[in-house]
This record gives C-alpha cells, sequence and structure tokens, in this order.
C-alpha cells in the first residue's frame, strides 16, 4: 500500500502522532498532518499550523518601544485569525534578538529554518 498523507482528526490522534514525534527524539511545534501507510502512523508534518512573521523595521528610525508596539498590534491580528501563536525568525544580529526569552518567545535551538521556492 502507499503512503497517505491526512489531516489529524481529532484530539486523541494528535496525542498519539505528538507522542510519537517526541518518543523519537524530534519536536513538530504543532502537528496538523499525519502520514501513514498500511493503516501505521509513520509520520507527521505541521502544515500552516503557525503562522511564520517575518519583520523588518528600521534600525535608524525604530526604537525598542515601536517594536514592541509592532508585535503587540501584530499579536492581536494573529489572535483574531484563530492561531493558537507564531513563528518568528530573527537574525543573529538582530538588536533585538537578546531579549526575546524575556518576552516569552522559545528558542528552536536544535532547528535550522530551510525555504523553498515553488514558483
Amino acid at each position: 500500500m502507499s503512503t497517505i498523507v491526512r489531516r489529524i482528526k481529532s484530539k486523541d490522534e494528535w496525542i498519539t502522532l505528538n507522542n510519537k514525534v517526541k518518543d523519537s527524539g524530534h519536536d513538530l511545534l504543532n502537528p496538523t498532518y499525519g502520514v501513514y501507510k498500511d493503516g501505521k502512523a509513520i509520520g507527521a508534518c505541521s502544515y500552516k499550523a503557525l503562522p511564520l512573521i517575518e519583520i523588518w523595521l528600521d534600525p535608524d528610525n525604530c526604537k525598542p518601544r515601536d517594536t514592541l508596539e509592532f508585535m503587540r498590534q501584530m499579536e492581536a491580528i494573529i489572535d483574531a485569525d484563530g492561531s493558537p501563536g507564531y513563528v518568528m525568525p530573527i537574525m543573529k544580529t538582530s538588536p533585538g534578538t537578546p531579549y526575546f526569552e524575556k518576552l516569552g518567545f522559545h528558542k528552536y535551538d536544535d532547528h535550522i529554518l530551510w525555504y523553498r521556492y515553488l514558483r
């Protein structure tokens, strides 16, 4: 039988898949799809699970308070859309990098963010 990818249908299925991911020493932020072969769960993936926010703020014209206000407004937009959170890649050289943990962000230390254009 071939491999099938389908949306997770229940909280129990989500818990089962998430536990399998963690038991194998991996981590997904929020699994949304299961990967199945012969009726057995063989994988999971997060697709459109959390929005990705990329920002650029002019360092010559933006103060830390402006950044915090931007984040407050962006989080209100994300919350209104019903998302439980978001992912925000930040350059290591960003002046805000040392402060994100203090603002409640969690580092995804053991991951590299890759991207690929399809068109």
